[in-house]
């Protein structure tokens, strides 16, 4: 699943699992390309366990799966 926005050209993938692939933003000139990933728990893939963005900030979350009550988060000002 692919998204597209004009002038700025947004765009941003999923694969079949949910996971964001790829994020790019190009204004009228390519400046430059954002890669972040989001990975979702692996029982239901409902909700996003890890994020990294294109700094290589990583945050973990973990959930009770019967409520989907966030338990823990740890990262980058979490």
């Amino acid at each position: 699943m692919s998204f597209f926005t004009t002038p700025s050209h947004t765009h941003y993938s999923l694969s079949l699992t949910g996971v964001r692939a790829d994020y790019s933003s190009t204004p009228a000139k390519r400046v430059a390309e954002v890669t972040s990933t989001t990975s979702y728990d692996t029982t239901l893939r409902l909700f996003p366990v890890t994020e990294t963005n294109a700094l290589g900030h990583t945050l973990t979350r973990s959930y009770d799966l019967s409520t989907g009550n966030l338990l823990s988060e740890t990262g980058p000002m979490a």
